[in-house]
């Protein structure tokens, strides 16, 4: 787990990939509901989909927990995830419009 201490508050965010770093303060903090409780976050941790990481965040003022946050981290490759062929797409424009202008001109 790694703490950060943010300049100028009384604010310190606990930081940890795993959720059992938090164990003991996880559900006592917020309300959140059922896919944010432990129990449910520990489950997908134990089998998270393909490729999935974690974050899990408390951060405490003056010693107290105060706020959890949770990130699911998926990696990112722009070219797989976009699925967008520009030169492709450009040419569906050009014959769209050449064959609205070749009907309109005549």
């Amino acid at each position: 787990m790694k703490k950060f201490v943010l300049a100028e508050t009384d604010l310190i965010l606990n930081l940890s990939p795993k959720i059992e770093s938090f164990a003991h303060v996880w559900d006592s903090v917020g309300s959140g509901g059922s896919f944010l409780d432990y129990a449910y976050l520990t489950s997908i941790e134990h089998a998270p989909p393909k490729g999935m990481g974690f974050l899990y965040v408390i951060i405490e003022h003056r010693d107290r927990a105060i706020a959890k946050l949770y990130f699911q981290i998926l990696p990112f490759e722009a070219d797989k995830s976009l699925k967008i062929e520009v030169p492709r797409l450009c040419d569906d424009f050009l014959n769209h419009w050449l064959v609205i202008r070749k009907v309109y001109s005549q």
